[in-house]
């Protein structure tokens, strides 16, 4: 287990220099440190956008569950996963 996990306390923020848009629903991020680009789906999309430097990974999962009337548990899961992906991509990291 990495030390720098995430955890429903943290709180994300976008990684200065990281250019996105949002096109029919879906995020596209550039890196340009790798020149690498990803795409995120629908929900990976509406995670992004609720991604301000203050709410942590909790708040976002509640936000998620609402909108798309998912488990609150499974959302809670599924954007530590994604989140920690993001963080070791270089797109985002956390404030305490």
């Amino acid at each position: 287990m990495r030390k720098n996990r995430p955890d429903l306390n943290s709180v994300p923020r976008i990684t200065p220099g990281i250019a996105f848009r949002i096109i029919e629903g879906e995020a596209v991020l550039v890196n340009p440190e790798n020149k690498m680009i990803y795409v995120l789906n629908h929900t990976g999309a509406f995670a992004w956008q609720k991604i301000d430097g203050k709410i942590n990974i909790k708040k976002i999962a509640q936000a998620l569950s609402l909108e798309y009337q998912a488990d609150t548990s499974k959302a809670e899961n599924d954007l530590l996963e994604l989140f920690e992906g993001l963080s070791d991509r270089g797109l985002l990291s956390w404030n305490k």
